[in-house]
């Protein structure tokens, strides 16, 4: 029986994302004066988009909620996008285990979430870009094809 293809996630299955991301988020909300969370808290709910956790997680007041949002967002974008993402580790046996897989003629493919060009830099700079066919998926379509309609 001849391979086919697998399909990893990026964030949580080959890298360890959560200091990066904790980076940028701290720089985000110490530019606007608020308590950044501790890695810990950060780890529980890391997953999802960030705007889809992170004004729960610092408890943000409803009134001007999404106005503050949407700035801590774009100020951690700016830092992540920048220089965030290098606080990414991968995950010990990965390098191995995708060597493996490709040796035995198996086609690996990324799907993630994130921007195609930030994926590209992660795995360019853990030195798997020539590895991996690269899908990203956009959070909308996601959740339209989780619900069967379009958002």
């Amino acid at each position: 029986m001849k391979p086919g293809l697998v399909g990893f996630d990026l964030d949580g299955t080959l890298i360890d994302s959560a200091r990066g991301i904790h980076a940028s988020i701290v720089v985000a909300c110490e530019s606007l004066a608020l308590a950044p969370p501790t890695l810990s808290q950060l780890r529980q709910r890391i997953g999802p988009p960030l705007p889809h956790y992170l004004a729960d997680l610092l408890g943000l007041p409803q009134e001007g909620r999404q106005l503050l949002l949407d700035e801590l967002v774009g100020r951690f974008r700016t830092h992540h996008d920048h220089e965030g993402w290098r606080g990414y580790q991968l995950f010990g046996g990965v390098t191995q285990l995708l060597h493996s897989l490709e040796s035995l003629g198996w086609e690996l493919h990324l799907v993630t979430l994130k921007p195609r060009p930030l994926a590209e830099q992660i795995v360019a700079e853990c030195g798997l870009a020539p590895l991996f066919q690269i899908v990203p998926v956009s959070y909308t379509h996601l959740r339209a094809h989780e619900t069967g309609r379009n958002l």
